[in-house]
């Protein structure tokens, strides 16, 4: 797969500091726009991990919201530490309450 050739690539640009802030959006934007199937997803999330715990607080919303989507689109993709349960439908009681 192409896309995990390119992860050094990608964590090296957006690792950087105070810089490349166009291909920083650019990459983020092309690999939340991959991660629609589940291969390409997971390489992404690898990614999207490891930049939540070493980016700076500007770019750590993008990672996280990303990192969201494909918990949410991919629940077979074990993430590191992100835990994702559909809300409850409503009209269903709650297993909480009563207790």
């Amino acid at each position: 797969m192409r896309l995990r050739e390119l992860a050094p690539y990608f964590l090296t640009v957006l690792s950087q500091v105070n810089r490349a802030r166009v291909a920083k959006s650019r990459i983020t934007e092309f690999l939340r726009s991959v991660s629609h199937a589940p291969q390409p997803a997971a390489v992404v999330a690898e990614i999207f991990a490891r930049q939540v715990v070493t980016c700076s607080l500007t770019d750590k919303p993008q990672y996280i919201a990303g990192l969201r989507d494909i918990a949410a689109r991919h629940p077979q993709i074990e993430l590191p530490f992100i835990a994702w349960a559909p809300p409850p439908v409503r009209g269903t009681p709650n297993a909480t309450e009563g207790a």
